[in-house]
């Protein structure tokens, strides 16, 4: 994932010296309670990602019904 946003801001703003993304946020961010990380892929490579923490669940059940006429 770092690599990623490396990428990205030189890319973007040409080429940086500096670690835009430490590896050390990116960890801590993933051992909070309830962090998910999702990968975003083109053609196979990762060019993003995104590190979400899950707050508060709230679960739901909706029902959903076909009728055919006759």
């Amino acid at each position: 994932m770092q690599e990623s946003f490396q990428k990205g801001a030189e890319a973007e703003y040409g080429s940086i010296s500096e670690v835009i993304l430490p590896e050390s946020h990116i960890n801590a961010s993933l051992s909070k309670p309830g962090s998910v990380a999702y990968a975003a892929m083109k053609k196979g490579c990762m060019v993003g990602g995104a590190i979400v923490q899950i707050v508060h669940r709230i679960s739901s059940l909706s029902t959903l019904s076909h009728r055919v006429a006759t």
